[in-house]
């Protein structure tokens, strides 16, 4: 079985500046539990969770519209390719102690 048969699409996606309140909107709009987050040119610079945002407003103790999702995100992101088979894409997240 190959990624692109279990991965969602089409990718929903979000830039650093935009606010936490955003990523929870798109989050509970899409049933998603995480968010690829992408610069002005298209290219993954990180990854946003739910559980990012659960702790980046315990930690800043700040309304979520105020906070950057670029505060909170996970970096470096690393990634496979919708043909690679699941056994590859399972010793990624394995190696990188990825959940998501």
């Amino acid at each position: 079985m190959d990624v692109g048969e279990i991965m969602t699409a089409p990718v929903q996606t979000l830039e650093p500046a935009d606010s936490l309140s955003c990523a929870v909107k798109l989050m509970r709009d899409h049933a998603l539990g995480c968010v690829p987050i992408v610069d002005g040119n298209a290219q993954l610079v990180g990854v946003l969770t739910d559980r990012d945002v659960s702790l980046a407003a315990y930690e800043y103790g700040e309304a979520l519209w105020k906070l950057r999702i670029a505060d909170s995100m996970h970096k470096p992101v690393w990634t496979c390719r919708a043909d690679d088979t699941i056994e590859t894409a399972a010793r990624l997240m394995r190696e990188h102690r990825v959940r998501r």
